[in-house]
């Protein structure tokens, strides 16, 4: 199973309570807790409910893109993103914002106890690398790998060294 950023989040939490259901996880730009900069959770603010329109969403948005990609994104590739993103009703957008900044298992974190892949991007804002060495640290059978220049949203931007690091990962533990 493998997540990224609330996903990881939902991932750590999946381990932690049914770790029967796993053999091994993949946490993608991600942390143990995770934090929102107070400038993101404005902007999506739901007081009053925002609308697509609304300037201080748009902006929001742009503070995510501007913290999610790394140096080497293409331009076209952040627009597309920008794009995708302001088709989503603002008040999803707070919710899974909010739920990220409440998340906190970093006391539990060393009890999941099977392989697991931390994958984070050098460059990434959104999460920055030090979340995922917390993870590393403190989860036993962890391994991690950073994609240089990759950001938040590394899948996107480096596929191939992304895709290459989690079929790596997965057919190692499937000969095991």
């Amino acid at each position: 199973m493998a997540g990224h950023s609330l996903g990881g989040a939902i991932v750590q939490c999946l381990a932690l309570r049914s770790p029967e259901w796993l053999t091994r996880i993949i946490l993608v730009g991600t942390g143990a807790r995770l934090r929102v900069a107070p400038a993101i959770l404005d902007g999506l603010s739901c007081d009053p409910l925002p609308s697509v329109s609304d300037t201080s969403f748009k902006s929001a948005i742009n503070i995510i893109c501007d913290y999610a990609f790394g140096p080497s994104a293409s331009p076209s590739l952040i627009q597309a993103a920008i794009e995708d993103f302001l088709k989503n009703r603002p008040e999803v957008f707070h919710g899974d914002y909010l739920a990220c900044d409440q998340f906190d298992i970093m006391e539990n974190i060393g009890q999941i106890r099977f392989p697991t892949l931390i994958i984070s991007g050098a460059a990434d804002t959104l999460t920055p690398v030090k979340y995922s060495e917390y993870l590393y640290t403190h989860i036993p059978e962890a391994e991690m790998s950073v994609i240089e220049e990759g950001g938040h949203m590394m899948g996107l931007e480096k596929p191939e060294e992304f895709t290459e690091k989690i079929k790596s990962f997965l057919f190692r533990n499937l000969q095991q």
